[in-house]
């Protein structure tokens, strides 16, 4: 019961299946993800963790979910998921015939897949955040608009994109990417890359390399000790070849970026603590709720995401609208709005976006990726001969 309109209630339920209270008092928390039971084509026959899952057909299923194309069972008997940690592995594993389909095939080896007769390459898209890096305005030097301004401007996504993954990815411009329905075009050309912009910006913010070394030092920077050297931490759960290139890139500004691998429950822990320069925040959602979620000062709190520090009234009461308001057209122009507030501001370092690339056989037939790239459905598909 909902005390005002929720108008994303039905793209949350897709995400919170509904188990089966028997089951579920049957097995209890700690054995019910071994027992699932759902509703779908296959049952779960065997998962050995790190290892596989093994689903088998289920004969009781009546082809009732609307992606069925037929009546009646899968046509496939078994499907066995491998995990590969390996890229070199995964990058072949298709081509040697130990496997039907590679999910998150690694940029490296897709034009071995490209225009091939054996194989196709699918490429599956994910609205939402892209790889994004989100700043710390509470902390000196962050609370400064041009020293935030500074570091988009000396940030080139574009040679990134083609060093690490040969152009594969998708450029990112600001809070949703640019396969998100609600993505503002607008800010494709607000930062363009241009180092002497940048260089400009960090002078006139009181950063310069006084002792010749190459590294800048500050000079008259609110909360900054004169002297003390313009060193960032970048702190990341994965892609930290793409916090390496933003190095090397800032390091030509003058600036020493310092990458910091994290797991998963440290990064929460520095975000509750505010105890972080840039840290990594990603989401994904066709809905430009994300918006609400991630820049609503509301949602600056232990456990909320909202992890900037950033208040601003007209954006949280733009974000805000996004809850109650139903109609799209009218949802995305109020996302757009927000967009152009957030990288006015300059909150955020919006390196790429990831396509989710699968490499499949020829043999494969009826194989379809949902609207949102990193699920897919196995109803229809079966294995040529």
């Amino acid at each position: 019961h909902y005390s005002e309109p929720w108008v994303v209630l039905l793209d949350g339920f897709w995400r919170m299946p509904i188990w089966s209270p028997t089951a579920a008092e049957k097995w209890g928390p700690e054995e019910f993800d071994k027992h699932l039971v759902g509703a779908g084509p296959f049952t779960l026959e065997e998962w050995l963790p790190n290892s596989h899952v093994t689903l088998e057909k289920w004969d009781g299923y009546g082809g009732w979910n609307s992606i069925s194309e037929e009546g009646g069972t899968a046509r496939l008997s078994r499907v066995t998921i491998n995990f590969i940690g390996e890229e070199a592995v995964l990058g072949s594993v298709v081509q040697t015939g130990d496997a039907h389909i590679a999910m998150n095939l690694p940029a490296a080896y897709i034009d071995d897949y490209v225009d091939t007769e054996r194989f196709r390459l699918i490429r599956g898209y994910q609205a939402g955040t892209g790889l994004s890096m989100v700043m710390n305005t509470r902390k000196a030097p962050f609370d400064i608009l041009e020293f935030r301004q500074a570091l988009l401007y000396g940030t080139d996504q574009v040679a990134i994109n083609e060093l690490l993954y040969d152009g594969h990815y998708l450029p990112s411009y600001g809070p949703l990417n640019t396969v998100h329905p609600c993505h503002w075009d607008g800010n494709e050309k607000r930062y363009p890359h241009d180092p002497e912009k940048a260089k400009s910006l960090l002078e006139k913010t009181g950063y310069r390399d006084q002792d010749g070394d190459g590294m800048r030092e500050a000079y008259g920077v609110p909360g900054i000790a004169d002297g003390t050297p313009l060193s960032l931490s970048w702190t990341v759960l994965h892609y930290e070849e793409i916090g390496e290139a933003v190095q090397a890139q800032w390091r030509e500004l003058g600036i020493d970026l310092v990458i910091e691998m994290v797991p998963g429950p440290v990064q929460l822990e520095k975000v509750n603590a505010r105890d972080f320069d840039f840290i990594y925040e990603r989401q994904r959602s066709p809905d430009p709720m994300l918006l609400d979620m991630l820049w609503n000062s509301a949602n600056d709190v232990v456990g909320g995401w909202a992890w900037t520090g950033f208040v601003n009234e007209e954006l949280d009461e733009t974000v805000s609208q996004l809850r109650v308001v139903p109609e799209h057209d009218a949802r995305c122009e109020l996302a757009h709005s927000a967009q152009k507030i957030i990288m006015d501001n300059a909150l955020m370092i919006p390196t790429l976006s990831e396509p989710v690339f699968y490499a499949v056989s020829e043999k494969v037939v009826g194989f379809q990726l949902m609207s949102e790239g990193n699920y897919h459905f196995l109803h229809n598909t079966y294995i040529r001969d």
